[in-house]
């Protein structure tokens, strides 16, 4: 008869027996067996997939298809499925267009270094859908046809620096298309398959990229690619750029860039044409950017429009010479005077009679140095010193006060000349009007960045643009509509000095000029006509004016008279 005790020994035995017996059979199954036990049950069951969504499209503001997801196709073979490779790389090389021989290896090749058979391989990396149909209705054994998505943009070079471009990973690298990567991938989903219970069960759908609709206007933009590329052809320059603006969102209408590239193609382009000169490019803008000294010197009180002051052609700020580019003295002069003759040495001087202080205040508050925000991938921002730095000299108040001395992007000046005709108030820059999300629409509002100038300086500072732009600047007019603008030419810093002969000439203006819709700036970069036809009142202010006197009629813009009747009738 067992007694307790040996009783107790034998079930604990057992039990132990029992446990190392489970465990033995964990081991086997989790460890031993793991990758055949996995196979069998995906075999079985269907195992996982992962569904990818589709990219999202980019269209402009009246719809029109700019960057959508398109489809190539992969032809892949699975050599050990092929029976006669000679036949099938005859009958797929009719259908591909290339030669049996070339096929062969792909469709038939060598087994691997350790003497394994290769069981894939691709035979043509990307065709078009029509090929691929082909290869599917010649129902080739062991001979397979993938879809592969990839970005197409079907205008090509248009607008192609605010587009950028996705990779063959489909991920955003410039412009829209990198900014907005995350809402245009979209996000996968990862389900389960269980065909052998019950069938295939329905799955959820990835989700997919969302569309962006643009503030851009495609006709505006090609008008703008086509007025910068005559301008380009017309002065001899190797580039320039073109940026239109609604002054009242500060929603960019147009952003044209020479030279250009293929987004399509983005591989094959030299990469200095994939950059962004718009909000890449740092240069020193010169005269136009007087208007911004001005409107320091108006809003924090130290002139008026009539203030006087007397040029004598040349003023000494921090011990350094400082001339007006004409090298001539033009007397007692007011501050239209100043603007309308582009004097070097007025700037200077108001600059001055603010002092240093105010003067970099107002020209930090025009967001100088600072990035804009758009919604563009790679933006820098400009280069300002200030009293203080190490490299920063008093007479460097001087040159700043006409845009020398400083760097800026185009868009940066922009903005900052923007804030004049808005009233006062500085807007972020943006490109994307509304992002349609599924059944979301996430609109995009104007966003206050700033407001470096009153209300009353704006009004005031834009009639002096328009004075004086009517006094010199024939050339930038536009028949039926005052504009308020300002022209610039500026030298080109290369290795430390001033080049002897290469200039860029730029405009900045805005219409109409009493209440202001939209404004543009045109910059044409070493035009290399005669030396007396340089100027940027001789290149950027007749492009401005043939740009804007098409605008007008597209953007339908009455012109002053019929807008003043029509307000006046209450219409």
């Amino acid at each position: 008869m067992l007694t307790s005790r040996r009783r107790f020994y034998l079930v604990t035995a057992a039990l132990a027996i029992v446990v190392l017996v489970v465990l033995g059979r964990l081991i086997d199954l989790q460890i031993v067996q793991r990758d055949k036990i996995l196979a069998d049950h995906n075999e079985l069951f269907g195992g996982t997939q992962e569904l990818q969504p589709i990219r999202g499209k980019i269209v402009d503001r009246n719809g029109a298809v700019l960057a959508v997801t398109d489809f190539k196709y992969r032809i892949s073979a699975s050599p050990n499925n092929i029976q006669n490779p000679l036949e099938t790389a005859t009958l797929l090389s009719s259908i591909l267009v290339t030669r049996t021989h070339a096929l062969l290896p792909l469709i038939d090749p060598p087994p691997r270094q350790d003497g394994k058979p290769v069981l894939y391989s691709v035979v043509a990396p990307r065709v078009s859908v029509d090929v691929a149909m082909a290869v599917q209705e010649a129902k080739l054994p062991g001979i397979g046809v993938e879809p592969i998505p990839h970005r197409y943009y079907p205008q090509g070079e248009f607008l192609s620096h605010v587009l950028g471009w996705a990779d063959f990973d489909m991920r955003g690298r410039s412009g829209l298309e990198g900014h907005y990567d995350a809402e245009l991938a979209g996000d996968a989903v990862t389900v389960w398959q269980f065909p052998f219970l019950f069938g295939q069960w329905s799955t959820p759908n990835p989700h997919h990229g969302a569309t962006l609709e643009l503030t851009v206007d495609r006709t505006v933009q090609q008008v703008a690619e086509e007025v910068l590329a005559d301008a380009l052809r017309r002065y001899q320059a190797p580039s320039g750029s073109i940026i239109v603006m609604d002054t009242r969102t500060f929603g960019i209408l147009a952003m044209a860039n020479w030279p250009t590239f293929d987004p399509n193609n983005f591989y094959r382009e030299d990469p200095s044409a994939l950059i962004n000169a718009s909000i890449t490019q740092r240069f020193e803008p010169g005269s136009i950017h007087k208007v911004l000294t001005m409107a320091a010197a108006i809003d924090s009180g130290t002139v008026v429009p009539e203030t006087i002051y007397h040029d004598a052609g040349v003023i000494e700020v921090g011990g350094f010479p400082l001339r007006n580019w004409d090298r001539a003295a033009h007397g007692p002069s007011d501050m239209v005077t100043l603007l309308s003759k582009s004097l070097n040495v007025g700037a200077a001087t108001i600059a001055t009679w603010m002092g240093q202080e105010t003067f970099y205040r107002y020209m930090e508050a025009f967001g100088l140095s600072e990035y804009t925000g758009i919604d563009l991938a790679a933006e820098v921002s400009g280069w300002l010193k200030r009293p203080g730095d190490n490299i920063w000299t008093e007479s460097d108040l001087g040159t700043n006060s006409f845009g020398q001395g400083l760097a800026v992007t185009p868009l940066e000046e922009l903005v900052a000349i923007a804030s004049i005709a808005n009233g006062g108030v500085m807007l972020k820059p943006h490109l994307v009007a509304k992002v349609w999300d599924g059944e979301r629409v996430i609109e995009v509002q104007p966003t206050v960045i700033g407001q470096p100038i009153s209300e009353q300086t704006a009004e005031t500072v834009a009639r002096m643009m328009t004075q004086s732009l009517a006094r010199e600047t024939i050339l930038a007019t536009v028949p039926g509509y005052a504009v308020a603008g300002k022209t610039g030419t500026s030298q080109i810093a290369q290795g430390g000095i001033y080049h002897p002969t290469d200039v860029i000439g730029a405009f900045v203006g805005f219409l109409p000029a009493d209440d202001p819709q939209i404004i543009a700036l045109v910059k044409i970069d070493r035009p290399q006509v005669s030396m007396a036809e340089r100027w940027g009142s001789l290149t950027a202010a007749p492009t401005f004016a043939e740009l804007m006197q098409k605008l007008v009629v597209i953007l339908d813009i009455p012109p002053d008279a019929v807008r003043q009747a029509n307000k006046r009738a209450g219409l």
